[in-house]
Formats: structure tokens, sequence, C-alpha cells
């Protein structure tokens, strides 16, 4: 026997079973060195890749607040280029050593630089 879904009287479909059926959920698997996730031995500054994960640690060690990191990571789903500017900017500040009072604002003000010098906002 068939099941059937709910269909007008003229019409029978016949539910067809995925052919690929979901297996039993296999165990997580530690990241690879191709991955560019840390774990609690790597610091944050050691990759090459702009990842989520270490921008926000980068950001946090730095004293950024969520609000300026969050419109970080905003620009960045719709600029990638451009997030990675105003981070190096404020990654160069860092390095230099300027003293920055409120380094949410550095890093606010950039985003709002970048997002109008490129159209983003009116």
């Amino acid at each position: 026997m068939t099941d059937t879904l709910s269909v007008p009287p003229c019409k029978k479909a016949r539910v067809v079973p995925p052919r690929n059926p979901p297996t039993a959920a296999a165990e997580p698997t530690r990241p690879s060195a191709d991955d560019h996730e840390h774990d609690e031995s790597t610091p944050a500054w050691a990759s090459f890749a702009f990842t989520p994960k270490a921008w926000m640690q980068i950001l946090k060690n730095n004293g950024v607040d969520d609000t300026a990191a969050q419109e970080l990571f905003l620009l960045s789903q719709i600029d990638k280029a451009a997030a990675i500017k105003v981070i190096g900017k404020f990654l160069k500040k860092v390095a230099d050593g300027e003293s920055m009072r409120n380094p949410s604002a550095v890093v606010h003000t950039n985003v709002k630089h970048e997002n109008e010098s490129r159209g983003y906002w009116s």
C-alpha cells in the first residue's frame, strides 16, 4: 500500500521516500588543520583567515562593545573588503599604540564611513 497526500479527488500523489534517508548523527569531529577555527590553545591572531570567531575575540580583547562589533559584522555581510578595511584601520591603531578613549567609537566611525562612501547608507 502506498502513502498518499491529501489532494483534490482528481489527482493522487504518491509519497516518495528521500533518496538518502537521514542517518544517526555522527560524532562531532575535531576541526582539521584546513579549518579556520581556533581551539583554546591557539591565539586568535594565529590565523590567515578573517573568521567571525577570531574577529570577535580581537575586538573584545581591545575593548570594543557588542554594538560596534555587530555593525562591523553587518558590514561584512554586505561588503567583506570594507569590513576588512575597518578592522585593518582599527588594528593599525592598536599596533601603533595610539591612545583610544573609546575603541567602540573608532570601529563605529569607520564602519559608518565605509557604509556612506560605498552608498549603503543614505
